[in-house]
């Protein structure tokens, strides 16, 4: 660190003004990183050998001043807890519920008192505020909430002062307890806890209200020194936010800043590239670009997103100038995949295995596991792929796809040994063990967890690529330990397995796995935080965006913002103000500034900071700075350009005729529909038969209306024609005799469609429940139908067939109608459907006079088309039949009033012109359908017109082919 440097420029004050071979001296920071750099500069400036000072942190200083230990926040957890037992006299106080609210009250407290804040005044202001909000002429019932509700913040000064007098018995206490322990001493006795020592407060900025009141106690008294570190460039600018506190000091103290404002930069030569990037990970790219250009060790890399930390780490460049990359910050357990898997764990003890009477191959018995679902999940996350090796995974989805196939939905203990892949089975065997009660054994579970994936990794060749990932195992199994320990010296509390859950998260939330070295050579990557008091010559910084830079979040607190200011605590603005600092301290002696920011619109962060434009149209006035805008985007050696996709019948033509001609196949209702719809997917489906091999958990449609399909035939089974003789179904018989059998007929229907049973829990619990509603539905309208006529069963799942000939040839058309009846003097061909049905979804439209059978057809409702075929079949194959006396119909089992919609004509209006009001009447019937079926045909067979995309996307979105060609909604 060559250039001069608020760092620099301390050791060597401190060098000229103390003699540390004899003076004492202590040098508090706001944190602990920039004693490397004073270290380090201390090293470099020294002709001889020194002693070198003190240097800690403020928190460190005030701990040993005081003589009073400091606590952490699940101590402090169980402190109130044990308060709210005795303030309420219970002592079955919920973690889960308690947990929250003790956290936040931590939090409060501790600001409370850093700030210097009459707590009693200010819980009693707190109070009226709630009553006031809650006033209302409301019910008795509310009434009662709110009660408790403002007992609870009635009861927060007890919290507090409870909270106070048990940890100054055992001398602990909180950051804030402890600064205003101090700032609330005489001086003589705060002088005498200091010692004889000098002390030097260096780089701060926002300091609390004690912290201030202890420092300006020594300062005054000659026992310390403050060293700020501003410029006036933003101090002298009231409408900087980044100049608050130096504003305010400069009105208390103006002697603080005697020496702790520069001009650098304004004066000092700087150049600033703004970079713009299309996408929050493609800054990463971006860096990975401006790093190769470069080659200059020494740059400094912020994070003020610490989820790019992974995509940066993995951008660096691998070449001798980075091969020293150190990483100050912390990347967040919480984030971490082995974190998710722990996440999973403890879901599982809520979650408990199932019990459930299964047919099995020899007969049924009593299945005892876990939902395979569940399983399947746990499979899915990234630390499985990650840890175990490729060969078992494999092994595990070749079992798990044979299964699926077979319907199962619980994974037994035996399960485990069905597939070879010994570490994979020794881990599902911990994990998915019998959740026990006991919430030490519960860790003791997950301990024996982490223990097995830790063997898997150093187990590995090339073990030493997979250090992120024993430092994950390494933190969390310290986690889990402190939890542990937790537990055994809290059971009265933790009781229950579902605590720790709450408890971990609390542990967690702030931990993070350790990439820290003490190094300040090489490139290095730190959060913005970590820049305080560094001073940084090459400078990247990545999501310079609105909401991250500066956040947008106001931080939670059981205070309202406007009663915070009121008090004097911190709010918006001054949160503001901090991030501010940070952000222009760190251009003050920057010399090549890189800026990143997304610029996507569609993003949620996708707004350039506002610390981009003040430099873009306020910084860019001074002659010393030079900005350059940039724009990254991916290079690539293809442009691409997204063009509708469509398919050539050249190579598919003899596959087309085979299809269409095909005795077993032709063209069905439900393909020509597919056709009309999307060209593309009946290629796609019907001639390349690409299929959906996917494995899904909840029933689909398809599945679903199988099992409905069936329980009807099975029901109507016994009253098909036999032998010339027609049974006549009517109220009485129907009511009587069939109604109570259809859930007889579900069973087979279930047994027959999913042998392995159907779940009752998930999605498929409630499809089965939607499957039986259904089923009721019909049974109650069949039963009001029959009665004003008798019905007659013809047929059922029966295939219509006929053959059109045409020029290309003899072409085969067929459908499977669900069922075709007589009701009273009318023949009906019926469509079950599950799904929503409207009228409008029947109805055949006007014809115009210049319009072509083909372009009719195309206009055609898919389910009406449908229903035209089954009519159009069913009249080739009885032609003693004229199409007076059919109708066809679909039968909305979704519904329950009107189940039934047939096919009709919409007539033309009155004012109607050029209507061809005569097409597909009952006399023209068959000719009017061969017209369109051969033109349809024709256009398939058409070798100069290629299977092309739909136009409209809508129909995209659920298409099981949209990956394919990237329309709609995308498949996850």
């Amino acid at each position: 660190m060559s250039h001069d440097t608020f760092i620099s420029r301390l050791a060597k004050h401190i060098q000229n003004r103390y003699d540390l071979q004899k003076q004492e001296v202590t040098i508090i920071f706001p944190n602990k990183r920039a004693a490397f750099y004073l270290r380090n500069a201390f090293k470099e400036s020294c002709s001889q050998t020194i002693w070198l000072p003190q240097i800690i942190s403020i928190e460190e200083a005030v701990t040993q001043w005081s003589g009073i230990a400091l606590t952490d926040n699940i101590d402090l957890l169980f402190e109130l807890i044990d308060i709210d037992a005795q303030l309420h006299k219970k002592q079955d106080n919920d973690i889960s519920v308690f947990g929250s609210q003790a956290a936040q009250m931590a939090k409060d407290f501790d600001e409370i008192d850093q700030y210097g804040i009459d707590a009693k005044s200010l819980f009693s202001y707190v109070l009226e505020n709630k009553k006031l909000g809650l006033w209302d002429f409301d019910t008795l019932k509310s009434k009662e909430k709110e009660q408790k509700y403002l007992q609870f913040f009635h009861a927060l000064y007890d919290y507090y002062l409870g909270l106070h007098s048990r940890l100054a018995e055992q001398k602990r206490g909180y950051y804030g307890m402890i600064t205003r322990y101090l700032s609330e001493l005489p001086e003589a006795e705060l002088l005498d806890k200091v010692g004889n020592q000098s002390i030097i407060f260096a780089g701060f900025n926002a300091l609390t209200t004690t912290e201030e009141r202890i420092v300006d106690t020594l300062v005054k008294n000659g026992k310390a020194e403050i060293h700020f570190d501003y410029d006036s460039y933003y101090v002298d600018d009231i409408n900087n936010r980044a100049g608050l506190f130096a504003r305010k000091y400069q009105q208390r103290h103006p002697k603080w800043l005697k020496n702790g404002i520069s001009r650098s930069l304004t004066t000092e030569k700087k150049v600033i590239h703004l970079i713009k990037v299309g996408g929050n990970a493609l800054q990463a790219k971006a860096l990975q670009a401006k790093l190769e250009e470069n080659d200059c060790h020494d740059a400094v890399v912020v994070l003020a997103d610490e989820k790019l930390l992974i995509p940066v780490l993995n951008a660096i460049p691998d070449t001798d100038t980075y091969k020293d990359l150190k990483v100050s910050m912390g990347y967040p357990i919480n984030k971490t995949p082995l974190n998710h898997l722990v996440s999973y764990y403890f879901m599982l003890q809520r979650r408990k295995p199932i019990s459930r009477e299964i047919n099995g191959s020899n007969g049924k018995y009593i299945a005892k596991g876990w939902y395979i679902w569940l399983v399947l999940r746990l499979m899915e996350l990234e630390i499985i792929n990650i840890v175990f090796p490729k060969q078992e995974i494999a092994a595990f989805n070749r079992w798990k796809n044979e299964v699926l196939k077979q319907g199962k939905f619980v994974f037994e203990d035996a399960d485990i040994e069905s597939f070879h892949a010994p570490h994979l089975q020794a881990f599902l065997r911990v994990i998915l063990s019998e959740p026990s009660t006991s919430p030490l054994l519960t860790l003791q579970t997950l301990e024996h967890t982490l223990s097995i994936l830790s063997n898997v990794v150093n187990g590995k060749e090339d073990k030493e690529s997979y250090y992120f990932l024993l430092n994950q195992i390494s933190e969390i199994g310290k986690t889990i330990s402190r939890l542990s320990q937790i537990v055994k010296d809290n059971e009265n509390y933790i009781t229950e397995t579902r605590n720790l859950e709450v408890l971990y998260r609390l542990l967690s939330s702030n931990a993070t796995v350790k990439l820290n070295s003490s190094s300040i050579e090489g490139l290095q990557i730190m959060g913005m935080l970590e820049t305080r008091n560094i001073d940084i010559k090459r400078l990247h910084v990545l999501s310079v965006n609105e909401s991250i830079l500066p956040p947008d979040k106001p931080r939670g607190s059981f205070i309202p913002q406007y009663i915070r200011h009121h008090y004097g605590m911190p709010g918006y603005e001054e949160a503001q103000a901090v991030t501010a600092y940070h952000f222009y301290r760190l251009l003050q002696n920057g010399e090549d500034i890189n800026l990143y920011y997304n610029n996507l619109s569609d993003a949620s962060e996708g707004e350039a900071s506002r610390y981009i434009l003040q430099i873009r149209y306020e910084l860019s006035k001074h002659d010393n700075i030079s900005i350059q805008e940039e724009t990254f985007g991916c290079q690539t050696n293809i442009t691409y350009k997204k063009m509708p996709l469509n398919a050539n019948k050249a190579n598919a033509s003899e596959r087309l005729h085979r299809l269409i001609e095909s005795e077993k196949n032709g063209i069905s209702p439900s393909s020509l529909s597919t056709y009309i719809n999307c060209p593309l997917k009946y290629y796609l489906k019907y001639v390349a038969q690409i299929k959906d091999n996917s494995v899904k958990e909840e029933i689909g449609e398809n599945i679903k209306g199988t099992i409905i399909h069936d329980t009807l035939k099975f029901l109507f089974a016994p009253y098909l024609p036999n032998n010339g003789a027609m049974p006549i179904i009517d109220k009485n018989c129907f009511d009587q005799i069939i109604e109570p059998t259809w859930k007889d007929c579900l069973a087979q229907s279930l047994a027959h469609n999913m042998p392995g049973g159907l779940s009752d829990v998930g999605f498929n619990y409630l499809k089965h429940i939607n499957i039986k509603q259904q089923l009721k539905n019909y049974m109650k309208y069949t039963s009001k139908q029959l009665e004003s006529n008798s019905l007659i069963i013809l047929k059922t799942e029966e295939t219509l067939k006929t053959s059109i000939p045409t020029e290309q040839g003899t072409w085969v058309i067929s459908g499977q109608a669900d069922r075709i009846d007589k009701w009273g003097n009318v023949f009906r061909v019926i469509d079950y459907k599950t799904g929503k049905v409207e009228s409008k979804d029947v109805k055949l439209p006007v014809k115009k006079i210049d319009e072509t059978a083909l372009d009719y057809l195309k206009r055609i409702p898919e389910k009406a088309l449908q229903l035209l075929l089954y009519k159009y079949l069913f009249l080739k194959e009885n032609q003693d039949i004229t199409p007076d006396q059919v109708t066809a119909a679909i039968h909305g089992l979704m519904h329950t009033t009107n189940i039934e919609y047939s096919l009709t004509k919409t007539p033309p209006s009155k004012s109607a012109t050029g209507i061809d009001a005569a097409f597909l009447d009952d006399s023209t019937f068959i000719d009017d359908m061969e017209c369109m079926l051969k033109d349809v045909i024709a256009e398939i067979l058409d070798p100069d017109k290629p299977f092309v995309q739909s136009e409209s996307d809508q129909r995209c979105d659920f298409c099981e082919f949209n990956k394919i060609c990237e329309r709609g909604k995308k498949k996850k």
